[in-house]
């Protein structure tokens, strides 16, 4: 019985690893869960059996097919649906050329992340330990050492947040329907900003009224172009998100 019941465990584990292998996700160019049929890159995960079990997260690019990156989670924390990296993470151009590589111990950069350029020479050299960099060396693709600038830099509105905040203040105009119905608090509003600068695919997060909602989409959609944000120094698409605060003066 015993046998039977393990052999039965085995199988049943067997079952569960394949159709995990076989779950695919589909994602747009910012990394938003969409269908098949609008997506950019695809995702399939897998279990390995080490100490802890680990989920490994393959992603595609969908139109060739080619891997974009390896990243592996906690399988426990994963399966409660929180992402805990450990392990290896590695990034791929759709030449095939490995272009980031970091390492991670309980979601916290350890060890060292390396950039490299498209011919294979490192761009990028940081050591870190507990999430802290302890050094960090950029280099042009010669091998030349140069100013340090950090691997990721957040888009930024013309003048900063004050002015930011001071734009939303200016723009906006508290509809009469939501007074009349006393609808106050916090709308977060969440956006792309994109490697160009245009804010777009605004949504809300936290609605506190249907009205209030409009016009706080109606004033980001107006934003000038902002900062882009930078990975590694080349501009790229970033999700970012503003709480916006309705009360009484």
């Amino acid at each position: 019985m015993r046998v039977l019941r393990a052999a039965m465990l085995a199988a049943s584990m067997l079952m569960s690893m394949q159709l995990m292998a076989q779950e695919m996700r589909y994602y747009d160019l910012y990394w938003k869960e969409v269908d098949k049929e609008k997506a950019i890159y695809y995702s399939t995960e897998d279990l390995i059996t080490s100490q802890p079990p680990l989920i490994r997260v393959t992603k595609y690019f969908i139109d060739t097919g080619a891997r974009h990156s390896i990243v592996h989670y906690v399988a426990a924390a994963h399966n409660a649906g929180k992402e805990i990296r450990q392990g290896s993470r590695m990034i791929w151009n759709k030449e095939g050329q490995l272009v980031l590589r970091e390492t991670y111990e309980n979601n916290k950069l350890t060890d060292s992340l390396i950039s490299y350029y498209a011919t294979g020479g490192i761009k990028r050299l940081e050591i870190y330990k507990d999430d802290e960099m302890l050094e960090g060396y950029v280099y042009e693709e010669d091998g030349t050492q140069i100013t340090y600038y950090p691997f990721e830099q957040m888009p930024q509105f013309p003048g900063g947040d004050q002015a930011m905040f001071q734009y939303i203040n200016r723009k906006i105009k508290f509809p009469k329907s939501a007074l009349k119905a006393k609808a106050f608090g916090t709308v977060l509003a969440t956006f792309i900003v994109g490697a160009d600068g245009i804010v777009r695919d605004i949504e809300i997060g936290q609605s506190v009224h249907p009205d209030i909602d409009m016009e706080v989409i109606r004033v980001i959609s107006l934003m000038p172009p902002w900062q882009p944000g930078k990975q590694d120094g080349r501009p790229v698409p970033v999700r970012y998100n503003i709480p916006i605060k309705f009360g009484y003066n």
